[in-house]
């Protein structure tokens, strides 16, 4: 007989597959399924959803598919697993499931893709259906994989996309998207999801019995206490809530109770993996108890004199950092050639500390390949002198002294790169790509900290000024042969933004490099994605521009030594 029968209900309510009718829409799911649903109508391309495990992706994957299947203008098609290194394997699979005829299409990958495309295209513009590709598991999908979903991409009208996209993906897809530039690039629509909270979860849990047939409250099956007991050891994870509730349900059963407590709970919770840690915690408590008593027998309960050395040794073994410094950097030992541009970072120096003498440096260890600073704040640079220069004193960024020989004005490193507002049909994610050059958890965490108004940053509204933070791109090491194409330079981020609004195509695709310079302050560059390994390379594509854009654009060699970047004008190289 199933449990769920013993407990009066009509199905199993915490049942740990897929299933749709038991999806609980919290508020972030709602907001996920909504954003989705817009996109999708208007055909905008590719859309990412991006969760921990156990956060519901898959669910709500199901849920999507349901909501279209009774609309006749709407075409879904699924991929549970896209992990597939041959990309004429995947374009089989795809042109498989589009096919309606008897025989599959053959020929190699590009008779695929060919038949993928007369398809879309028939379906998208003479019947004017959407045709969307769902995938579960995304990151999985290897590079090459990724390669063909952009070229599907490509396959559009003068008005939308005529494939559409859903990925979804745990958390290890953010690096992918940080590797892969021209695919994030084309992203329309990045939602993550989270943990829920206390109250969605005790309406999940109530939804979901409610949806069995319980004829009762949920305060009648579990108290209070319970409900806290279940929040706090499954952190909201919705897949941790039902496997825990389907524990308690059986225990109610077994030990012939209506309504579990939190001592229930708890003994639920500790009958899986928790009693493990629990019994070693005990064993370790047991043990340093022992110890303890051991060295009170040893000493004898006598009185120890405070011993002096030992206190230098303490100090020598664990020192106590102390207040920065200024520095001095020795001559010789680093050369402009070995580090040009990159940048060498010492923490700001208090009143206290720089009335100390200076204090010699080690030679300048080069900082990792696009390795963003700290979260807290931005962190000055240092000067690197070239080979036989005197040592000099590191500069500040809040008191930047210019050199003795130079009139040129010195300008203070900002905290901030401005305020963005959004537009319709703009997100949060295209905005960090085009000014960052890369979507992470690291730049979202930054502006979250710059902007403590935002509640939620996947629910921006049109027109709402957001604060772009001034994180450094520390490390960067810039070839001296790379060149760029650079179709403006202006003052303001918004006005960086706008030119990229206007300026950038599908085929010549434009992003920001904010930078900063002591002379000539704070600058955005709005230059090509592509950067070229020769001048006549930059030349040829430079060639190939609409005569609007060409007129306006200009190659150039790189930026002043000394320059700080805001983001890096070379992904994969610098």
């Amino acid at each position: 007989m199933e449990y769920y029968k013993l407990l009066n209900l009509e199905k199993e309510p915490f049942s740990n597959s897929p299933d749709p009718d038991c999806f609980f829409k919290s508020r972030q799911h709602k907001a996920c399924l909504q954003k989705l649903e817009l996109s999708l109508r208007l055909r905008r391309g590719l859309n990412v959803v991006i969760g921990e495990v156990g956060t519901g992706k898959t669910t709500l994957c199901r849920q999507l598919i349901k909501r279209f299947s009774r609309d006749e203008a709407f075409e879904t098609h699924l991929i549970l697993d896209p992990h597939m290194t041959d990309p004429a394997a995947f374009l089989k699979v795809v042109a498989g499931m589009f096919e309606r005829e008897p025989h599959a299409p053959a020929g190699d990958w590009a008779d695929h893709k060919e038949f993928i495309k007369q398809y879309l295209y028939k379906r998208g513009v003479e019947e004017n259906r959407v045709v969307v590709l769902i995938i579960d598991e995304g990151q999985k999908i290897p590079a090459p994989i990724l390669e063909i979903l952009r070229e599907l991409l490509n396959y559009e009208t003068n008005e939308f996309k005529l494939l559409q996209i859903v990925i979804f993906a745990q958390r290890e897809f953010e690096q992918v998207l940080e590797r892969h530039a021209n695919f994030a690039d084309r992203i329309n629509l990045l939602h993550v999801l989270g943990p829920l909270g206390f109250t969605d979860t005790r309406l999940m849990i109530d939804y979901r019995l409610q949806k069995a047939g319980a004829e009762s409250s949920l305060g009648s099956m579990l108290s209070f206490p319970a409900l806290l007991a279940i929040y706090r050891a499954t952190k909201g994870y919705p897949r941790k809530i039902v496997n825990l509730c389907h524990r308690i349900m059986l225990a109610m059963i077994v030990k012939n109770r209506k309504k579990a407590g939190w001592r229930l709970v708890r003994s639920c919770v500790n009958s899986s993996s928790v009693k493990t840690s629990g019994v070693w915690r005990k064993a370790i408590g047991v043990l340093l108890v022992v110890v303890g008593v051991a060295g009170i027998a040893y000493t004898g309960f006598m009185p120890v004199k405070e011993d002096t050395g030992r206190k230098t040794v303490s100090n020598k073994a664990f020192p106590v950092k102390k207040e920065s410094v200024l520095v001095t950097l020795p001559d010789a030992t680093v050369t402009k050639k070995d580090l040009l541009p990159a940048e060498t970072t010492v923490a700001e120096p208090t009143e206290k500390a720089v009335a100390q003498p200076a204090r010699a440096a080690t030679a300048a260890q080069p900082v990792a390949v696009n390795e963003p600073v700290a979260e807290k704040a931005p962190v000055p640079a240092a000067r690197v002198p070239e080979a036989g220069a005197p040592a000099k004193e590191v500069q500040t960024a809040k008191k930047i002294r210019p050199e003795a020989h130079t009139d040129a004005v010195v300008r203070s490193r900002p905290e901030t790169l401005g305020l963005i507002r959004l537009r319709d049909n703009e997100t949060l994610s295209w905005a960090m790509i085009k000014v960052y050059g890369e979507y992470t958890n690291f730049r979202r965490r930054q502006i979250a900290a710059s902007n403590p108004g935002l509640r939620d940053l996947d629910n921006i509204f049109s027109g709402q000024a957001i604060a772009f933070p001034a994180g450094v791109q520390a490390g960067l090491r810039l070839p001296g042969f790379l060149r760029w194409i650079r179709v403006d330079s202006v003052e303001t981020v918004s006005a960086a933004l706008d030119a990229v609004r206007r300026y950038s195509t599908k085929e010549a695709p434009l992003r920001i490099i904010a930078r900063w310079h002591r002379e000539q302050g704070l600058r955005f560059d709005i230059i090509f994605w592509k950067y070229f390994s020769s001048q006549d390379e930059a030349a040829r594509y430079l060639a190939d521009l609409p005569d609007g854009i060409r007129m306006k654009s200009t190659i150039f060699a790189g930026w002043k030594e000394d320059t700080v970047f805001y983001a890096n004008p070379c992904p994969g190289i610098g």
